[in-house]
Protein backbone atom coordinates (compact mmCIF):
# COMPACT_ATOMS: atom_id res chain seq x y z
CA UNK A 1 0.00 0.00 0.00
CA UNK A 2 3.31 2.07 0.19
CA UNK A 3 2.82 2.67 -3.55
CA UNK A 4 -0.88 4.89 -2.93
CA UNK A 5 1.25 7.62 -1.08
CA UNK A 6 3.11 8.37 -4.06
CA UNK A 7 1.65 11.52 -5.85
CA UNK A 8 2.63 12.14 -9.67
CA UNK A 9 0.12 14.49 -10.31
CA UNK A 10 0.40 16.67 -6.78
CA UNK A 11 0.74 20.50 -7.72
CA UNK A 12 3.70 20.58 -5.21
CA UNK A 13 5.61 17.82 -7.22
CA UNK A 14 4.63 19.47 -10.92
CA UNK A 15 6.31 22.29 -9.86
CA UNK A 16 9.51 20.72 -9.57
CA UNK A 17 9.54 19.22 -12.88
CA UNK A 18 10.25 22.72 -14.55
CA UNK A 19 13.24 23.39 -12.61
CA UNK A 20 14.38 19.64 -13.41
CA UNK A 21 13.85 19.97 -17.21
CA UNK A 22 16.87 22.98 -16.92
CA UNK A 23 18.88 20.20 -15.82
CA UNK A 24 18.00 18.11 -19.02
CA UNK A 25 18.50 21.02 -21.14
CA UNK A 26 22.18 21.57 -20.15
CA UNK A 27 22.99 17.95 -20.30
CA UNK A 28 20.92 16.51 -23.65
CA UNK A 29 19.45 19.74 -25.22
CA UNK A 30 16.18 19.69 -24.75
CA UNK A 31 14.11 19.72 -21.35
CA UNK A 32 11.27 18.03 -22.67
CA UNK A 33 10.80 14.67 -20.40
CA UNK A 34 10.20 11.68 -22.67
CA UNK A 35 9.30 9.17 -20.59
CA UNK A 36 10.76 5.59 -22.01
CA UNK A 37 10.39 6.73 -25.75
CA UNK A 38 13.75 7.38 -27.02
CA UNK A 39 14.36 3.62 -25.95
CA UNK A 40 17.58 4.36 -24.74
CA UNK A 41 19.04 3.98 -21.11
CA UNK A 42 21.10 6.70 -20.93
CA UNK A 43 18.74 9.29 -21.63
CA UNK A 44 16.30 7.65 -18.76
CA UNK A 45 18.82 7.83 -15.92
CA UNK A 46 19.64 11.23 -17.27
CA UNK A 47 16.11 12.51 -16.62
CA UNK A 48 15.91 10.89 -13.05
CA UNK A 49 19.38 12.99 -12.47
CA UNK A 50 17.75 16.07 -13.67
CA UNK A 51 15.22 15.19 -10.90
CA UNK A 52 17.77 14.37 -8.70
CA UNK A 53 19.66 17.78 -9.18
CA UNK A 54 16.69 19.99 -8.52
CA UNK A 55 15.73 18.54 -5.62
CA UNK A 56 18.94 19.10 -4.06
CA UNK A 57 17.89 22.54 -4.82
CA UNK A 58 15.33 22.30 -2.29
CA UNK A 59 17.76 22.10 0.88
CA UNK A 60 15.43 19.29 2.34
CA UNK A 61 17.16 18.49 5.75
CA UNK A 62 17.37 14.49 7.18
CA UNK A 63 14.85 13.89 9.75
CA UNK A 64 14.52 10.42 11.81
CA UNK A 65 11.10 9.10 11.77
CA UNK A 66 9.08 10.80 14.18
CA UNK A 67 7.16 9.31 17.29
CA UNK A 68 4.39 7.48 16.93
CA UNK A 69 2.61 4.48 18.80
CA UNK A 70 2.28 2.13 15.96
CA UNK A 71 4.65 -0.77 17.24
CA UNK A 72 5.10 -1.85 13.27
CA UNK A 73 6.08 0.29 10.87
CA UNK A 74 7.06 4.23 11.19
CA UNK A 75 4.83 6.83 9.68
CA UNK A 76 5.08 7.96 6.04
CA UNK A 77 4.96 11.47 5.28
CA UNK A 78 3.05 12.91 1.77
CA UNK A 79 5.77 14.14 -0.85
CA UNK A 80 4.02 18.06 -0.50
CA UNK A 81 4.55 17.14 3.30
CA UNK A 82 8.02 16.83 3.23
CA UNK A 83 8.59 19.57 0.41
CA UNK A 84 6.50 22.07 2.79
CA UNK A 85 8.38 21.25 5.94
CA UNK A 86 11.92 20.93 3.98
CA UNK A 87 12.66 17.81 5.56
CA UNK A 88 12.29 13.88 5.64
CA UNK A 89 12.76 10.48 6.34
CA UNK A 90 14.66 8.06 4.11
CA UNK A 91 11.31 6.67 3.25
CA UNK A 92 9.70 9.88 2.86
CA UNK A 93 12.28 11.16 0.86
CA UNK A 94 12.20 7.76 -1.28
CA UNK A 95 8.35 8.07 -1.39
CA UNK A 96 8.98 11.70 -2.80
CA UNK A 97 11.61 10.45 -5.60
CA UNK A 98 9.43 8.13 -6.81
CA UNK A 99 6.67 10.39 -7.02
CA UNK A 100 8.54 12.62 -9.23
CA UNK A 101 10.05 9.42 -11.36
CA UNK A 102 6.55 8.33 -11.73
CA UNK A 103 4.86 12.04 -12.81
CA UNK A 104 7.55 12.15 -15.85
CA UNK A 105 6.98 8.86 -16.89
CA UNK A 106 9.31 6.71 -15.65
CA UNK A 107 8.63 3.04 -13.70
CA UNK A 108 9.69 3.68 -10.03
CA UNK A 109 11.03 1.29 -7.61
CA UNK A 110 11.17 1.22 -3.67
CA UNK A 111 13.51 -0.82 -1.85
CA UNK A 112 13.41 -1.98 1.66
CA UNK A 113 15.93 -3.47 3.94
CA UNK A 114 16.40 -3.55 7.48
CA UNK A 115 15.72 -0.13 9.25
CA UNK A 116 16.60 1.14 5.80
CA UNK A 117 14.34 2.10 2.16
CA UNK A 118 15.65 4.00 -0.78
CA UNK A 119 14.49 4.17 -4.30
CA UNK A 120 15.52 3.11 -8.02
CA UNK A 121 14.26 3.37 -11.41
CA UNK A 122 13.71 0.85 -14.63
CA UNK A 123 15.93 2.14 -17.53
CA UNK A 124 13.91 0.11 -19.88
CA UNK A 125 9.90 0.05 -20.31
CA UNK A 126 9.80 -3.02 -17.95
CA UNK A 127 7.96 -4.23 -14.88
CA UNK A 128 8.72 -6.82 -12.08
CA UNK A 129 6.23 -9.99 -12.32
CA UNK A 130 4.76 -9.21 -9.10
CA UNK A 131 3.94 -5.87 -6.78
CA UNK A 132 6.31 -7.15 -4.49
CA UNK A 133 9.66 -9.25 -4.94
CA UNK A 134 11.92 -10.42 -2.28
CA UNK A 135 14.43 -11.57 -4.48
CA UNK A 136 17.88 -9.99 -4.61
CA UNK A 137 19.25 -11.71 -7.36
CA UNK A 138 16.17 -10.59 -9.62
CA UNK A 139 17.59 -6.69 -8.43
CA UNK A 140 21.59 -7.66 -8.48
CA UNK A 141 21.39 -9.27 -11.89
CA UNK A 142 19.56 -6.11 -13.16
CA UNK A 143 21.75 -3.85 -11.96
CA UNK A 144 24.98 -5.69 -12.82
CA UNK A 145 27.12 -3.95 -15.45
CA UNK A 146 26.30 -4.79 -18.67
CA UNK A 147 23.08 -5.50 -18.01
CA UNK A 148 21.89 -2.11 -16.29
CA UNK A 149 18.05 -2.15 -16.82
CA UNK A 150 17.94 -0.84 -12.90
CA UNK A 151 19.20 2.25 -11.41
CA UNK A 152 19.49 2.16 -7.83
CA UNK A 153 19.28 5.78 -5.89
CA UNK A 154 20.44 6.44 -2.50
CA UNK A 155 17.67 9.84 -1.67
CA UNK A 156 19.25 10.89 1.73
CA UNK A 157 22.25 11.73 -0.31
CA UNK A 158 20.46 14.43 -1.77
CA UNK A 159 19.40 16.20 1.45
CA UNK A 160 21.27 19.84 2.82
CA UNK A 161 24.79 19.83 4.15
CA UNK A 162 25.90 17.03 1.49
CA UNK A 163 27.43 17.60 -2.49
CA UNK A 164 26.99 14.16 -3.60
CA UNK A 165 26.07 13.62 -7.46
CA UNK A 166 23.49 11.07 -8.93
CA UNK A 167 26.39 8.51 -9.70
CA UNK A 168 27.82 8.05 -6.18
CA UNK A 169 24.26 8.60 -4.90
CA UNK A 170 23.63 5.38 -7.22
CA UNK A 171 27.10 3.04 -5.86
CA UNK A 172 25.68 4.15 -2.16
CA UNK A 173 22.41 2.69 -3.48
CA UNK A 174 24.63 -0.69 -4.37
CA UNK A 175 25.96 -1.22 -1.35
CA UNK A 176 23.17 -1.96 0.78
CA UNK A 177 22.82 -5.35 -1.71
CA UNK A 178 26.48 -6.10 -0.49
CA UNK A 179 24.79 -7.95 2.70
CA UNK A 180 21.81 -10.30 1.27
CA UNK A 181 20.70 -11.30 4.73
CA UNK A 182 19.49 -7.63 5.17
CA UNK A 183 17.10 -7.15 1.95
CA UNK A 184 13.52 -7.08 2.89
CA UNK A 185 11.69 -6.38 -0.60
CA UNK A 186 11.49 -4.82 -3.47
CA UNK A 187 7.92 -2.49 -4.26
CA UNK A 188 7.53 -2.49 -8.20
CA UNK A 189 5.31 1.01 -8.29
CA UNK A 190 3.80 0.66 -11.98
CA UNK A 191 2.89 -2.59 -11.28
CA UNK A 192 0.60 -1.55 -8.39
CA UNK A 193 -0.81 0.32 -10.60
CA UNK A 194 -1.69 -2.20 -12.64
CA UNK A 195 -2.99 -4.32 -10.06
CA UNK A 196 -5.76 -1.13 -9.30
CA UNK A 197 -3.62 0.58 -6.15
CA UNK A 198 -4.16 4.22 -7.28
CA UNK A 199 -2.54 7.66 -5.54
CA UNK A 200 -4.90 8.57 -2.17
CA UNK A 201 -6.71 11.86 -2.57
CA UNK A 202 -5.12 14.36 -1.22
CA UNK A 203 -6.33 17.80 0.64
CA UNK A 204 -4.93 21.14 -0.91
CA UNK A 205 -5.32 24.66 -0.09
CA UNK A 206 -6.77 27.12 -2.72
CA UNK A 207 -7.64 30.22 -1.48
CA UNK A 208 -7.37 29.12 2.43
CA UNK A 209 -10.10 26.78 1.67
CA UNK A 210 -9.49 22.58 1.67
CA UNK A 211 -10.02 21.11 -1.57
CA UNK A 212 -10.05 17.41 -1.78
CA UNK A 213 -8.58 16.27 -4.88
CA UNK A 214 -9.28 12.40 -6.14
CA UNK A 215 -6.37 11.56 -8.68
CA UNK A 216 -8.66 8.77 -10.00
CA UNK A 217 -11.36 10.94 -11.30
CA UNK A 218 -11.51 13.58 -13.96
CA UNK A 219 -11.64 17.16 -13.66
CA UNK A 220 -14.75 19.11 -15.50
CA UNK A 221 -11.97 20.78 -17.86
CA UNK A 222 -9.99 17.41 -19.09
CA UNK A 223 -13.43 15.95 -20.34
CA UNK A 224 -13.48 16.52 -24.21
CA UNK A 225 -16.25 18.64 -25.76
CA UNK A 226 -17.31 16.60 -28.29
CA UNK A 227 -17.86 13.10 -28.27
CA UNK A 228 -15.94 9.96 -30.19
CA UNK A 229 -17.70 9.68 -33.73
CA UNK A 230 -19.08 5.70 -34.26
CA UNK A 231 -16.61 3.41 -36.24
CA UNK A 232 -19.38 3.45 -39.20
CA UNK A 233 -16.77 0.79 -41.17
CA UNK A 234 -17.83 -1.88 -38.60
CA UNK A 235 -21.59 -1.66 -39.63
CA UNK A 236 -20.21 -2.16 -43.30
CA UNK A 237 -20.07 -5.85 -44.68
CA UNK A 238 -17.61 -5.76 -48.01
CA UNK A 239 -17.15 -9.20 -48.18
CA UNK A 240 -18.67 -11.79 -50.52
CA UNK A 241 -21.00 -14.94 -49.58
CA UNK A 242 -19.44 -17.75 -50.29
CA UNK A 243 -20.64 -19.92 -53.30
CA UNK A 244 -22.36 -23.19 -52.29
CA UNK A 245 -20.92 -25.67 -54.55
CA UNK A 246 -20.35 -29.32 -54.08
CA UNK A 247 -16.80 -29.14 -52.63
CA UNK A 248 -18.59 -26.92 -50.29
CA UNK A 249 -21.21 -29.32 -49.16
CA UNK A 250 -18.46 -32.20 -49.07
CA UNK A 251 -16.86 -30.26 -46.89
CA UNK A 252 -19.67 -29.45 -44.30
CA UNK A 253 -20.92 -33.51 -44.35
CA UNK A 254 -17.19 -34.24 -42.42
CA UNK A 255 -17.49 -32.03 -40.09
CA UNK A 256 -18.25 -33.12 -36.62
CA UNK A 257 -20.95 -31.05 -35.10
CA UNK A 258 -21.14 -33.02 -31.63
CA UNK A 259 -20.55 -31.82 -28.18
CA UNK A 260 -17.54 -34.19 -28.76
CA UNK A 261 -15.82 -31.64 -30.82
CA UNK A 262 -13.78 -28.81 -29.33
CA UNK A 263 -14.34 -26.49 -31.73
CA UNK A 264 -18.15 -26.02 -30.47
CA UNK A 265 -17.74 -27.58 -26.70
CA UNK A 266 -14.74 -26.07 -25.65
CA UNK A 267 -13.34 -27.72 -22.38
CA UNK A 268 -10.44 -26.70 -20.26
CA UNK A 269 -8.25 -29.32 -19.63
CA UNK A 270 -4.20 -29.47 -18.60
CA UNK A 271 -3.63 -29.26 -22.29
CA UNK A 272 -4.93 -25.12 -22.48
CA UNK A 273 -4.77 -21.78 -20.54
CA UNK A 274 -6.82 -18.86 -20.70
CA UNK A 275 -5.06 -14.94 -20.94
CA UNK A 276 -6.15 -12.08 -19.66
CA UNK A 277 -6.90 -9.73 -22.31
CA UNK A 278 -8.31 -5.92 -22.49
CA UNK A 279 -8.46 -5.86 -26.59
CA UNK A 280 -8.49 -8.78 -28.73
CA UNK A 281 -8.02 -6.47 -31.87
CA UNK A 282 -5.04 -4.83 -30.90
CA UNK A 283 -3.83 -8.93 -29.26
CA UNK A 284 -4.28 -10.02 -32.65
CA UNK A 285 -2.30 -6.80 -34.61
CA UNK A 286 0.50 -7.12 -32.87
CA UNK A 287 0.83 -10.87 -32.61
CA UNK A 288 0.55 -10.57 -36.72
CA UNK A 289 3.47 -8.16 -36.84
CA UNK A 290 5.38 -11.54 -35.83
CA UNK A 291 5.73 -9.61 -32.05
CA UNK A 292 6.41 -11.72 -29.10
CA UNK A 293 4.76 -12.26 -26.35
CA UNK A 294 5.89 -13.60 -22.66
CA UNK A 295 4.00 -15.76 -20.81
CA UNK A 296 3.39 -15.18 -17.29
CA UNK A 297 1.47 -16.36 -14.30
CA UNK A 298 -1.51 -14.35 -12.38
CA UNK A 299 0.00 -11.82 -9.77
CA UNK A 300 -0.01 -13.65 -6.62
CA UNK A 301 -1.80 -11.01 -5.26
CA UNK A 302 -4.70 -11.87 -7.34
CA UNK A 303 -7.92 -14.16 -6.97
CA UNK A 304 -10.69 -15.26 -8.83
CA UNK A 305 -12.85 -18.21 -8.77
CA UNK A 306 -13.71 -20.92 -11.19
CA UNK A 307 -16.84 -21.09 -12.94
CA UNK A 308 -18.84 -24.79 -12.92
CA UNK A 309 -17.33 -25.12 -16.53
CA UNK A 310 -13.38 -23.94 -15.74
CA UNK A 311 -13.97 -20.58 -17.75
CA UNK A 312 -13.08 -17.65 -15.61
CA UNK A 313 -16.04 -15.53 -15.68
CA UNK A 314 -14.34 -12.06 -15.43
CA UNK A 315 -17.10 -9.64 -15.69
CA UNK A 316 -17.50 -8.79 -12.24
CA UNK A 317 -13.55 -8.07 -12.22
CA UNK A 318 -13.69 -6.71 -16.12
CA UNK A 319 -11.70 -3.54 -14.62
CA UNK A 320 -9.22 -5.37 -12.74
CA UNK A 321 -8.71 -7.73 -15.22
CA UNK A 322 -8.24 -4.86 -18.04
CA UNK A 323 -5.78 -2.84 -15.83
CA UNK A 324 -3.36 -5.76 -15.37
CA UNK A 325 -3.60 -6.95 -18.67
CA UNK A 326 -2.88 -3.64 -20.26
CA UNK A 327 0.05 -2.72 -17.91
CA UNK A 328 1.34 -6.22 -19.25
CA UNK A 329 0.77 -5.86 -22.85
CA UNK A 330 3.04 -2.65 -23.25
CA UNK A 331 5.95 -5.04 -22.01
CA UNK A 332 4.86 -7.66 -24.45
CA UNK A 333 3.17 -9.50 -21.60
CA UNK A 334 0.31 -11.89 -21.32
CA UNK A 335 -0.61 -12.59 -17.78
CA UNK A 336 -2.90 -16.17 -16.84
CA UNK A 337 -5.51 -17.18 -14.53
CA UNK A 338 -2.55 -19.97 -13.28
CA UNK A 339 0.02 -20.02 -10.25
CA UNK A 340 3.97 -20.13 -11.08
CA UNK A 341 4.09 -24.10 -10.70
CA UNK A 342 0.89 -25.08 -12.57
CA UNK A 343 1.73 -22.59 -15.35
CA UNK A 344 4.66 -24.28 -16.02
CA UNK A 345 3.41 -27.97 -15.82
CA UNK A 346 0.52 -26.76 -18.33
CA UNK A 347 2.96 -24.64 -20.99
CA UNK A 348 5.93 -27.62 -20.80
CA UNK A 349 2.93 -30.02 -21.80
CA UNK A 350 1.92 -27.95 -24.91
CA UNK A 351 5.05 -27.38 -25.27
CA UNK A 352 5.87 -31.21 -25.80
CA UNK A 353 2.81 -32.03 -27.61
CA UNK A 354 3.06 -29.60 -30.57
CA UNK A 355 6.75 -30.80 -30.46
CA UNK A 356 5.67 -34.25 -31.36
CA UNK A 357 2.94 -33.33 -33.64
CA UNK A 358 4.90 -31.57 -35.80
CA UNK A 359 7.31 -33.89 -35.90
CA UNK A 360 5.12 -37.28 -36.14
CA UNK A 361 2.23 -35.40 -38.27
CA UNK A 362 3.77 -32.84 -39.85
CA UNK A 363 0.80 -30.44 -38.58
CA UNK A 364 0.15 -27.65 -36.01
CA UNK A 365 -2.26 -28.58 -33.56
CA UNK A 366 -1.29 -25.75 -31.17
CA UNK A 367 -3.92 -22.78 -31.62
CA UNK A 368 -4.44 -19.13 -29.53
CA UNK A 369 -8.59 -18.60 -29.87
CA UNK A 370 -10.08 -15.04 -29.90
CA UNK A 371 -13.30 -14.49 -28.69
CA UNK A 372 -15.72 -17.22 -27.41
CA UNK A 373 -19.65 -18.18 -29.08
CA UNK A 374 -21.27 -18.67 -25.32
CA UNK A 375 -24.26 -21.11 -26.25
CA UNK A 376 -26.85 -23.28 -24.99
CA UNK A 377 -28.16 -26.07 -26.45
CA UNK A 378 -31.87 -25.41 -25.66
CA UNK A 379 -33.84 -22.37 -24.20
CA UNK A 380 -33.84 -24.30 -20.69
CA UNK A 381 -30.18 -25.89 -20.65
CA UNK A 382 -28.81 -23.75 -17.88
CA UNK A 383 -25.19 -25.41 -18.55
CA UNK A 384 -23.42 -23.12 -21.26
CA UNK A 385 -21.43 -24.35 -24.23
CA UNK A 386 -18.21 -22.28 -25.64
CA UNK A 387 -17.12 -22.68 -28.95
CA UNK A 388 -14.01 -20.73 -30.07
CA UNK A 389 -14.58 -17.91 -32.69
CA UNK A 390 -10.93 -17.33 -34.58
CA UNK A 391 -7.97 -19.10 -34.52
CA UNK A 392 -4.07 -18.22 -34.55
CA UNK A 393 -1.77 -20.96 -34.81
CA UNK A 394 0.94 -20.33 -32.89
CA UNK A 395 3.79 -22.05 -31.44
CA UNK A 396 5.50 -21.84 -28.02
CA UNK A 397 9.41 -20.76 -27.63
CA UNK A 398 11.14 -21.79 -24.81
CA UNK A 399 13.51 -19.75 -23.38
CA UNK A 400 15.56 -22.07 -21.01
CA UNK A 401 17.97 -19.36 -20.02
CA UNK A 402 15.59 -16.90 -18.61
CA UNK A 403 12.94 -19.79 -17.62
CA UNK A 404 10.43 -18.35 -19.67
CA UNK A 405 8.11 -19.02 -22.62
CA UNK A 406 7.51 -16.87 -25.46
CA UNK A 407 3.95 -17.58 -27.73
CA UNK A 408 4.72 -16.47 -31.61
CA UNK A 409 2.17 -16.40 -34.42
CA UNK A 410 3.26 -19.55 -37.58
CA UNK A 411 3.14 -18.94 -41.02
CA UNK A 412 -0.26 -20.14 -41.67
CA UNK A 413 -3.29 -18.28 -42.09
CA UNK A 414 -5.17 -17.38 -39.37
CA UNK A 415 -8.85 -19.64 -39.27
CA UNK A 416 -12.63 -18.50 -38.67
CA UNK A 417 -14.44 -21.74 -36.86
CA UNK A 418 -16.74 -22.76 -39.80
CA UNK A 419 -17.52 -25.95 -37.62
CA UNK A 420 -19.42 -23.17 -35.48
CA UNK A 421 -20.88 -21.74 -38.35
CA UNK A 422 -22.15 -24.65 -39.84
CA UNK A 423 -24.21 -25.35 -36.30
CA UNK A 424 -25.53 -22.36 -36.14
CA UNK A 425 -26.46 -22.70 -40.00
CA UNK A 426 -27.84 -26.45 -39.48
CA UNK A 427 -29.32 -26.13 -35.64
CA UNK A 428 -30.23 -22.78 -35.15
CA UNK A 429 -31.00 -21.49 -39.31
CA UNK A 430 -28.26 -18.81 -38.37
CA UNK A 431 -26.58 -18.32 -41.76
CA UNK A 432 -23.94 -15.61 -41.35
CA UNK A 433 -22.29 -14.61 -44.26
CA UNK A 434 -19.45 -11.87 -45.19
CA UNK A 435 -17.10 -14.11 -43.69
CA UNK A 436 -15.47 -16.25 -45.93
CA UNK A 437 -12.98 -14.28 -47.33
CA UNK A 438 -12.16 -12.92 -43.74
CA UNK A 439 -12.58 -9.09 -44.03
CA UNK A 440 -8.62 -7.53 -43.83
CA UNK A 441 -7.51 -4.12 -41.88
CA UNK A 442 -4.16 -2.38 -42.38
CA UNK A 443 -2.42 -5.22 -40.57
CA UNK A 444 -4.35 -8.41 -40.91
CA UNK A 445 -7.54 -9.53 -39.75
CA UNK A 446 -9.83 -6.85 -39.36
CA UNK A 447 -11.03 -8.40 -36.02
CA UNK A 448 -13.67 -6.13 -34.65
CA UNK A 449 -15.66 -6.28 -38.15
CA UNK A 450 -15.36 -10.34 -37.44
CA UNK A 451 -16.93 -10.21 -33.90
CA UNK A 452 -19.36 -7.19 -35.11
CA UNK A 453 -20.73 -9.64 -37.95
CA UNK A 454 -21.67 -12.55 -35.90
CA UNK A 455 -22.87 -10.01 -33.19
CA UNK A 456 -24.99 -8.58 -36.06
CA UNK A 457 -26.56 -12.10 -37.22
CA UNK A 458 -27.09 -13.00 -33.61
CA UNK A 459 -28.75 -10.11 -31.91
CA UNK A 460 -32.08 -11.00 -33.17
CA UNK A 461 -32.39 -14.21 -31.23
CA UNK A 462 -33.39 -14.71 -27.58
CA UNK A 463 -32.47 -17.74 -25.83
CA UNK A 464 -30.03 -20.03 -27.04
CA UNK A 465 -27.18 -18.33 -27.98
Amino acid sequence: MISAFIMPNHPKVLEIISKASLYLKKWIGSPSFTGYQTKNPNITKKQAAAIYAALQEENIAYNMPTASYEKIGQRVHMPQVVMEQKCGTCLGLSVLFASFLEAVGLNPLLFFIDGHAFAGVWLESETFAECVDDDISALTKRTARGIDTIYLVECTDLVAGQSIDFDHAGKHADEHLLNPSEFNFTIDISRCRGSGIRPIPQRIVENGVFKAVDYGKHEESDIPSAPKEINLNLHGNSSVAQEVTRKVIWERKLLDLSLRNSLLNFRPTASSLQFMTADLGQLEDEISRNEDFRIMPAPTDFTLKLTDSKIFEIENEKYLISTIAESEFKNRSLRTFMSQDELDKTLKKLHRQAKISLKENGANTLYMALGFLRWFETDKSERPRYAPLMLIPVDIIRKIQERSYLIHIRDDEIQMNITMLEMLRQDYGINISGLNPLPLDDIDIDLPLVFNTVDRELCQRSGGI
